[in-house]
């Protein structure tokens, strides 16, 4: 209980442990974005020490929400001794699949031309079958993991790992991630007939935090197990 009270949402774990009943009608992750923002260029030296350049050894992982009637959105993070570091993100819409991945190659390359990253991982909903068929044809194939579509299961890692701190955004580089995880909310629960549904999020700005979800479901690193 000590543990699930330190790494869980708070209206979360009242609503679980302590038995309250919980209208989530407000932000998902209840504040804990802010500590996790790296805003200047030493917070994000003191977990990627490198910094402003990232070396291209370091594992990395790409969480993917493509889209065709919404932004196509993705989320690229590190490994480091302090977690994972979101470091870059691409949110785009009305185009072909792939020129998105042209851009999503181009940001592999971002810091080192000569060395593109070589995700260990791009996850996408597993329910998303032909997009994973689209993205592997060639040109610039790219091979995808299915994640886990469960959202309140994915709020709950990735909530975790914000409170643990073991995962960090670099302001500069992730400005719309930031911003779009910032205003990501809960829809009300109760309905125009007075009966209650269950609590999901609304579905408004929130391609870039459901790409941060997938990647949360999939890093099956040992530093990140539940």
């Amino acid at each position: 209980i000590a543990a699930a009270k330190r790494q869980l949402d708070p209206l979360f774990f009242a609503q679980e442990f302590q038995a309250d009943f919980v209208t989530f009608t407000g932000a998902v992750y209840q504040g804990c974005v802010e500590s996790q923002v790296l805003a200047t260029d030493e917070a994000v030296r003191a977990v990627l020490p490198e910094w402003p350049h990232v070396d291209p050894s370091r594992i990395c992982y790409v969480g993917l929400d493509p889209g065709t009637d919404h932004p196509f959105a993705a989320a690229l993070a590190v490994s480091t001794d302090r977690g994972l570091v979101q470091i870059g993100e691409y949110l785009a819409r009305n185009r072909a699949v792939h020129e998105h991945k042209r851009h999503l190659l181009a940001l592999l390359a971002k810091w080192n031309p000569a060395q593109p990253f070589q995700p260990e991982q791009w996850a996408i909903d597993r329910s998303q079958r032909q997009m994973a068929i689209e993205l592997a044809q060639p040109p610039y194939a790219i091979s995808v993991v299915g994640a886990e579509n469960d959202v309140r299961a994915g709020i709950n890692r990735v909530s975790a790992w914000f409170l643990t701190n073991r995962y960090w955004i670099i302001q500069s580089e992730c400005p719309r991630t930031i911003e779009q995880l910032r205003g990501y909310a809960w829809e009300p629960t109760m309905k125009a007939d007075g009966t209650y549904r269950l609590e999901r999020p609304r579905k408004v700005d929130d391609d870039l935090p459901d790409a941060v979800r997938y990647l949360a479901r999939r890093t099956i690193s040992d530093a990140f197990r539940d």
